[in-house]
């Protein structure tokens, strides 16, 4: 159960909350059958230039084993985060949930869109990815000086993340520093790109946030905290994902191109695409 009160409060001091048990086990199996997806996906591509490996297809924990075959085929390059791909049936089974709908009620907002930004990832020593730089998700968008668009991120890992293992998230609290006191002459700067990562400000990152998690936790930060992944210490492969719901009275244009209305008939809707024969794998 989720503390009303003690979720708006939290969240409006340090910008998360941490949440215990919010997937039931019908999501957490669709969760995994979507790694699953993506590590067959990505391990045919690899496939295709070295056939002699035989891969179990059937196998349903085949994402825990995807650093077996990086390495066999000679860790090839790829895609970390293809977006694109990600409108599938089984991706559409994790959003159908009820729990973000909890989450929608919790903030009392009449907006609430799904973004079209989605990431599933893994970590491990072995990648050449093993920590991300300090960022703040409000650069992804045009509009992030806008103080009516808001949104919230949703991050998840499928198994136990702490700061012994690594891969995790490491938060700036938003009462230490965020997005709101960046120099204005920072923000100003034409290239957008430039904006993203924000290592130059660590110095003022005085205390940050570690959570202990594991797979059907999840951690929930509004769009003006500062954060990144932290480094992978162990060669298992670390999954997490993230997704972004926005609420402000303001929509981005590239949600309302590419994202979904979720306060307007979700169900029929999901269900309609879960259905389509273009998304069925």
């Amino acid at each position: 159960m989720i503390d009303k009160k003690n979720f708006k409060k939290q969240l409006g001091e340090t910008g998360y909350v941490v949440i215990r048990n919010f997937f039931n086990q019908k999501t957490k199996k669709n969760i995994r059958d979507f790694a699953n997806w993506y590590s067959k996906a990505l391990i045919k591509s690899w496939e295709k230039k070295n056939n002699n490996q035989k891969v179990n297809y059937k196998d349903k924990f085949l994402y825990k084993k995807i650093i077996n075959y990086y390495k066999y085929f000679d860790k090839p390059e790829y895609r970390r985060n293809p977006k694109k791909n990600f409108a599938n049936s089984h991706f559409y089974k994790i959003l159908i949930d009820p729990s973000f709908s909890k989450i929608h009620e919790l903030i009392q907002s009449s907006k609430w869109h799904f973004s079209f930004i989605k990431n599933l990832r893994f970590k491990s020593k072995l990648l050449p990815w093993s920590i991300s730089n300090w960022h703040c998700d409000r650069f992804t968008f045009r509009n992030f000086k806008d103080d009516n668009f808001k949104f919230l991120i949703i991050w998840l890992p499928l198994q136990k993340l702490d700061e012994k293992t690594g891969s995790g998230i490491e938060i700036v609290p938003k009462n230490i520093f965020s997005f709101k006191e960046l120099p204005k002459n920072y923000l100003n700067l034409k290239n957008r790109n430039k904006l993203f990562y924000l290592d130059q400000f660590e110095k003022k990152f005085k205390k940050t946030f570690i959570p202990k998690v594991k797979f059907g936790d999840v951690v929930i930060f509004d769009s003006n905290v500062i954060h990144r992944t932290t480094n992978a210490k162990k060669n298992f492969p670390y999954w997490s994902m993230d997704l972004r719901f926005e609420y402000g009275t303001k929509i981005s244009n590239e949600t309302i191109k590419g994202g979904i209305d979720m306060s307007k008939d979700e169900k029929y809707k999901f269900v309609k695409l879960i259905n389509s024969r273009k998304l069925k794998i």
